[in-house]
């Protein structure tokens, strides 16, 4: 329940404790009640275009054209800490990233953020340009089909890849050490979690995870193990199953084809044929969630300050039309742990 105390005030009243919930009303959405109203079924709420959206911050929209890809914002007079200095901020989008870059370079545009990595360093040759890099909240991941067997549709996939020794061999056989000095230049560092490093400037990262550690010989060690034989061919097979696997990846992402390759190069040293595709981002999305039609995807995320989003992707009833897991990882574990955080207020507990 929520009401108005004054004019400046608000009280919100709720069930039980909620951990984030400083975080989760800074994320609002204010919609006027004659709209709110008339939202009777799902699809009119998200097919709500909110135009004209009502907000709290230090600026406000002047025009929004669709067709032109420009925002105009405007400083907001009334915003509680007072006026923005700035009176005007244009927000442009482009086709790509050259054409974002070449702006920047003849002065079109002020600010750009999120400039490739294989172009920062010719971005901060620029003269009139000042680059700078800072660590991020972003990931990158490399998506392994895990939905559960009964789900609806059934799984298309190689039934290899749910084999937890042909996952070890998979992680065991890259080197994610080359993959952020070759494809990110150097900018990032190997991932071992769903989290950042940088979130909460490292609060909320498990600094004691361990990371697989990348060996080719060990990969083929655990292969020979687990009973699978290498063939003529060059691709390993157990119990008619070849390892044979899709690499797909969104098309819309400039170093992932990259990325692909080295993966795929480096799984063949170890028996499996992966053969790395491009695919429209939208027609993956359907892919990943709910169809289950792939083996392996690359792909990333941008994770919010909080580390509630990020936890919440890997439950168990994410993983549903309209549901943002892109893994279909299933452990009632998990979702009781992840439960339980969202209702921790010390921070540390959770």
């Amino acid at each position: 329940e929520a009401r108005a105390v004054d004019a400046t005030t608000l009280e919100i009243q709720v069930e039980y404790p909620i951990s984030n919930m400083d975080y989760r009303v800074s994320f609002l959405y204010i919609v006027y009640p004659k709209d709110f109203e008339e939202f009777t079924t799902p699809e009119d709420l998200q097919n709500f275009t909110n135009f004209s959206p009502v907000g709290t911050g230090p600026f406000k929209i002047n025009t929004l054209d669709k067709d032109q890809r420009v925002i105009l914002l405007d400083a907001n007079p009334d915003y509680f800490e007072g006026r923005a200095k700035i009176d005007q901020i244009i927000y442009q989008t482009f086709d790509n990233s050259d054409a974002l870059i070449q702006a920047l370079k003849v002065g079109d545009i002020d600010l750009a953020s999120e400039v490739p990595d294989s172009a920062f360093t010719a971005v901060a040759a620029f003269e009139n340009v000042k680059a700078v890099s800072l660590p991020g909240r972003s990931l990158t991941e490399l998506i392994l089909n895990s939905a559960p067997e009964g789900h609806d549709p059934t799984p298309n996939r190689n039934p290899a890849i749910t084999d937890p020794q042909v996952r070890l061999a998979i992680a065991t056989a890259i080197n994610k050490m080359d993959l952020v000095d070759v494809v990110l230049l150097g900018y990032g560092v190997p991932g071992v979690s769903i989290i950042p490093p940088t979130l909460g400037g490292g609060f909320w990262f498990n600094k004691d995870l361990p990371d697989v550690k990348f060996d080719i010989a060990e990969a083929n060690r655990i292969l020979d193990e687990a009973g699978y034989v290498l063939g003529s061919d060059g691709v390993r097979e157990k119990d008619g199953v070849h390892l044979e696997f899709r690499l797909q990846f969104p098309s819309d992402q400039a170093s992932y084809p990259r990325a692909a390759d080295m993966i795929a190069n480096w799984l063949k040293e170890v028996g499996m044929q992966v053969t790395p595709s491009s695919v429209d981002p939208d027609s993956l999305v359907v892919a990943t969630n709910p169809n289950a039609d792939y083996d392996m995807v690359i792909w990333g995320w941008g994770s919010d300050p909080d580390p509630d989003f990020m936890l919440s992707v890997m439950t168990s009833d994410q993983y549903a039309e309209g549901g943002w897991s892109d893994s279909g990882y299933s452990n009632p574990e998990y979702d009781q742990l992840y439960a339980e955080q969202q209702i921790v207020l010390d921070e540390t507990e959770r």
